[in-house]
């Protein structure tokens, strides 16, 4: 560990990473590094995964996660657990009823609007 968890979140990402390591039978890291590869195959975006072993057994560890493939629902367990709150007003709005209905970007100020109306 690189540091010790501060908040009830990390704990509980914690814990579900031990837990689905275990069903594994496997280290966290390999869960960890299988997710975010997992992830990473799921999304648009582009992400590369980088891994700083210093020992051959750390090189092990790391390459012990491509031999994991995580299921649908620790996915969406691991997902679940890890999901950032938007605070205010980003979840105000996505929960009360209105819908995206046009993205417009303005290059000269490089910035972006969303555009909602009432369902």
């Amino acid at each position: 560990m690189l540091k010790a968890e501060t908040t009830a979140r990390e704990t509980e990402i914690l814990d579900t990473l031990e837990a689905i390591a275990k069903e594994h039978n496997t280290k966290v890291l390999a869960i960890a590094l299988a997710w975010i590869r997992q992830k990473r195959d799921q999304s648009t975006l582009s992400t590369v995964i980088i891994i700083g072993p210093r020992t051959s057994e750390q090189l092990d560890d790391n390459l012990a996660s491509l031999h994991v493939t995580l299921t649908a629902a620790q996915l969406q367990k691991l997902n679940d657990v890890s999901t950032i709150s938007l605070g205010s007003p980003h979840e105000i709005v996505l929960t009360s009823g209105f819908a995206r209905s046009r993205v417009w970007t303005s290059s000269a100020y490089s910035s972006s609007c969303l555009i909602f109306r009432r369902n």
